[in-house]
């Protein structure tokens, strides 16, 4: 059975894993994960902040 990967940001789909679990019996398996684009964008946010963060610590 495949699972569908779903970005956890952008809803848009990322591929399917084989998976051997069937728990997921009756429902679609979905599960999730970052897409390179939305990693991308977090990552500079993080960046913007940890630098804004630094800048004012020195200004202190």
């Amino acid at each position: 059975m495949l699972m569908k990967r779903i970005c956890a940001w952008c809803g848009s789909t990322q591929g399917f894993k084989e998976v051997t679990d069937f728990r997921w019996r009756g429902k679609e398996p979905v599960t999730h994960t970052i897409c390179p684009e939305c990693q991308r964008k977090i990552d500079s946010e993080i960046q913007s902040v940890n630098l804004q963060t630094h800048n004012n610590h020195q200004s202190e």
